[in-house]
């Protein structure tokens, strides 16, 4: 398996927001939480090879699932593994081998390929022409010849 997640969780506490000056300054000396349940029991497993989409409504836990699958964020409970690693507790190391884009509506475009995407976004960083056609080199003989090893 490439990737397994068995019942994952993860919360986050916010803040309550209400309306009305009174409780703007009500806030300023006790401020009220309420827990958002951004996963609940998810699981899934990917095989090497697989082509995935992870779709889904604003608020259903997207970004917190891949966030966890990289290690950015630690579940409150269940079980995760990225090529064999558990991503929180060897992140170093996992980050080594995977690649994670987070894609808003300001950085990737509907109707642009990913490619052209990522060369006008090379344009807006000013990342040398030779670096960007290094890492796209790179990356394709990763994907194409995972024989090569690259330093």
């Amino acid at each position: 398996m490439l990737i397994v997640a068995e019942d994952l969780t993860k919360s986050f506490k916010i803040p309550k927001r209400n309306a009305g000056i009174i409780n703007v300054f009500k806030n300023l000396f006790h401020r009220e939480y309420e827990t958002i349940n951004a996963l609940d029991r998810v699981s899934f497993k990917i095989n090497e090879g697989e082509l995935v989409g992870y779709i889904g409504p604003n608020g259903a836990g997207k970004s917190t699932t891949i966030k966890i699958l990289s290690g950015i964020l630690t579940p409150d409970s269940g079980k995760c593994q990225v090529l064999g690693k558990v991503p929180w507790k060897e992140r170093v190391e996992h980050l080594r081998n995977i690649g994670v884009v987070f894609g808003q509506r300001t950085q990737l475009w509907w109707d642009l390929p990913v490619i052209d995407s990522f060369e006008l976004l090379r344009d807006i960083y000013k990342i040398h022409q030779n670096d960007y056609m290094k890492t796209k080199r790179i990356n394709f003989y990763k994907k194409n010849r995972p024989d090569l090893e690259f330093f």
